[in-house]
């Protein structure tokens, strides 16, 4: 399906700013915090498609809570508000709007993937179990094929 804009609207679809992090192990996002119901679930499915596409995307460790969006950082005092996830939601209100953010090192754990069907494991290939898994650019590559493929799964595309 396609996603015309509509009249009003800034025309953007998604927007995420990728991290890189030393402290919180794992490949995680953070979204925003809606109080409705059918917007809430909309903003976690996202990363719940991250979870099925990406061996090593925890989707345990996202977070959605208010107290995310507008916490401060203890050592520079600087607010989430400022945050690009933040900015763009109240400057279009776009739903999906999510801080990816990807360890140095590791993750807690490895998912069990399902095969992508039709591809004879070309797009699916099982991943190598290690607990805890440690990250290479292999890792990193994977994720953002993940991330391509979850966003094409969340439009109906794929």
């Amino acid at each position: 399906p396609t996603f015309p804009v509509k009249q009003g609207e800034s025309g953007l679809f998604m927007y995420i700013d990728i991290h890189g992090h030393a402290s919180k192990r794992g490949i995680f996002m953070y979204g925003n915090h809606f109080e409705d119901l059918e917007t809430k679930v909309d903003a976690l499915l996202f990363p719940k498609l991250m979870s099925i596409n990406s061996a090593n995307f925890d989707f345990p460790a996202c977070n959605f809570t208010q107290r995310n969006m507008y916490l401060k950082d203890r050592h520079t005092g600087a607010g989430r508000e400022g945050s690009g996830r933040v900015s763009v939601y109240k400057a279009t209100g776009l739903t999906y709007c999510y801080t990816l953010e990807c360890n140095f090192n590791t993750g807690r754990f490895t998912n069990c993937l399902p095969m992508a069907s039709r591809d004879l494991g070309r797009a699916s290939p099982p991943p190598t179990f290690d607990v805890p898994p440690k990250y290479s650019p292999s890792v990193y590559e994977e994720t953002g094929k993940s991330l391509a493929i979850s966003i094409l799964d969340l439009t109906e595309s794929n």
